[in-house]
């Protein structure tokens, strides 16, 4: 994700972050599916080097209550820090828990 910051918002980074993610769930259900864009954006986060993706994870969502209490969104000179993605990412990983599939 840190990647996509370099050109676009945080809201736009993990909107195609959640993107990339879902696509490559629904294609790993399938056995004749060509690589992922995620596969071949991050080899090594589908490599299962790291654990498998096994859930969606909600990073719209999770910015949009995060950025409700850090305010990440509204800096101009400052971008967010690797701790607040990483918040980020683990409130959408507890999100993806609770709601599913079933979306908010």
């Amino acid at each position: 994700m840190l990647d996509l910051l370099d050109r676009l918002s945080l809201t736009e980074a993990c909107a195609v972050a959640e993107d990339l993610i879902a696509e490559h769930l629904e294609a790993a259900q399938r056995e004749d599916a060509p690589p992922t864009e995620l596969s071949t954006l991050a080899p090594r986060l589908v490599s299962n080097e790291f654990g498998r993706l096994w859930q969606p994870l909600h990073l719209r969502e999770a910015l949009i209550d995060y950025d409700n209490e850090a305010h990440v969104t509204c800096r101009q000179y400052v971008p967010a820090t690797f701790r607040e993605l990483r918040n980020i990412c683990n409130l959408a990983q507890v999100y993806g828990e609770i709601w599913g599939d079933m979306g908010r």
